[in-house]
């Protein structure tokens, strides 16, 4: 989502606006699945689960803003990101 907000356009109430009526929802929808997660008891979440929603969108952001500007690709840092992140949602959510 950062992505898409320029920071040229911070100031801008409709831009602002924008942002956070998309960050909203997306952090809506990934509550709602790790929720359903918590209530089939395949989830045991050691944080909230809006913390949980929120941290995985900012780290998703800022590794795209990362690739985007270095623009690498290199496979090696997309297969440790998806190692840090499946780490951090197995601790997270409490499933092994």
């Amino acid at each position: 989502m950062i992505v898409e907000y320029n920071l040229e356009h911070r100031d801008d109430p409709k831009r602002r606006q924008h942002i956070l009526n998309r960050s909203h929802k997306f952090t809506e929808a990934l509550v709602q699945m790790i929720r359903a997660g918590v209530d089939r008891g395949e989830f045991h979440p050691r944080l909230r689960v809006v913390a949980i929603a929120r941290f995985l969108i900012n780290a998703q952001d800022g590794w795209a803003v990362q690739m985007a500007v270095t623009g690498s690709t290199d496979k090696d840092i997309l297969k440790e990101y998806g190692q840090a992140i499946g780490f951090f949602l197995r601790e997270s959510l409490g499933f092994q």
